[in-house]
């Protein structure tokens, strides 16, 4: 069930504009597209190769949808933030960018060492389980900042999506037993 994201007060001071949010998913989202294209050129079984193209794809269907949306966004002027002048929130939205990087779709040494244990569609889904459930979590922690009513809604969409998307990732699954 996705949470409550109207009427809380917000953790964090910095707002977050629907914009902010609908790049963030959009980096996300191409990270996963890297992520699974990596999965699939690495595989020599054909179901599974299949299994992570197919995963591509839902990447890029949901990097599709959100380029649409930030179609409709107004441009942002870079702004400073009141707790550090030297910070634009363009640099601040880039390092908290950067931060999410390794907790939703890893792409270092750590994760290659997992590649091995992969044999057929059913070792990987738990991978690919948890970079969803991951950005989920992400989403859900970005609702806590301060947001205006259409960053709530974009956030609230993405998180849908997402959830949407780990039924899909299940779906995939049963499809191969």
């Amino acid at each position: 069930m996705p949470p409550k994201l109207t009427g809380a007060a917000p953790l964090f001071g910095v707002n977050l504009s629907a914009r902010q949010l609908i790049e963030i998913g959009l980096w996300l989202e191409r990270n996963g597209v890297e992520f699974y294209r990596f999965l699939s050129e690495d595989q020599k079984d054909p179901g599974l190769r299949d299994f992570f193209l197919r995963l591509t794809g839902m990447e890029i269907k949901h990097e599709n949808w959100l380029r649409d949306l930030l179609r409709g966004q107004p441009a942002e002027p870079l702004s400073k933030l009141a707790f550090d002048e030297s910070l634009s929130g363009r640099e601040y939205f880039l390092r908290l960018r950067g931060l999410v990087e390794e907790k939703v779709f890893p792409l270092g040494l750590n994760f290659i060492t997992e590649l091995e244990g992969f044999k057929q569609p059913r070792d990987a889904l738990p991978a690919a389980m948890r970079a969803e459930v991951q950005s989920v979590r992400l989403y859900q922690f970005l609702s806590e900042f301060r947001l205006d009513p259409a960053a709530r809604q974009t956030v609230q969409l993405i998180i849908t999506e997402e959830e949407a998307h780990q039924k899909e990732i299940e779906t995939i699954l049963r499809s191969l037993e």
